[in-house]
């Protein structure tokens, strides 16, 4: 049986077309699938909706990233309280494998006071302090540092007058 140049080239485009179109499922977005990519969105989007949805916080400053079911949580709260809570709302979401808390306390100047309360910089609560324009202030005694003496703004003497004690 001889087999012609025609069906040979039939044969090997079949072949060609069945072996690319087996390999288009197996398209990954880095090292998971595209199905295992849109699972992690979902998850990501019901640990955001379950963040949102907790009556006592609203986790606003918080940033959800989800690979393979692993759940991280980065930004800031306001306490160790909030932390917590928020690891474990994630942890009880459909499709959280494991959670990983990289949650920061917000610095204390910037966490909301009771009102009248006054800031360690004297700033009325709930100000923002913009770092350019702010006076410095001395971090250990909450003081402005002492003035310094420069020629513009030292005092006038007279070259010929004889310091006196």
């Amino acid at each position: 049986m001889q087999i012609k140049p025609r069906q040979l080239l039939l044969a090997v485009c079949v072949s060609a077309t069945v072996a690319l179109t087996g390999l288009t499922g197996c398209h990954t977005e880095g090292e998971r699938t595209q199905g295992r990519a849109l699972d992690d969105r979902m998850v990501e989007h019901r640990v955001k909706k379950a963040l949102a949805d907790d009556p006592l916080y609203k986790f606003p400053d918080v940033k959800v990233q989800t690979f393979a079911g692993v759940v991280q949580l980065s930004g800031f709260v306001d306490s160790q309280e909030q932390k917590q809570m928020a690891a474990q709302i994630t942890q009880h979401v459909e499709g959280v494998h494991e959670v990983i808390n990289g949650l920061v306390l917000k610095p204390q100047a910037a966490r909301q006071a009771p009102p009248g309360t006054p800031t360690p910089t004297g700033y009325p609560t709930g100000q923002r302090i913009d770092a350019d324009t702010a006076p410095p202030v001395n971090a250990i005694t909450n003081t402005p540092p002492a003035p310094v003496t420069t020629p513009e703004n030292a005092p006038q003497t007279n070259p010929n007058q004889k310091n006196q004690p």
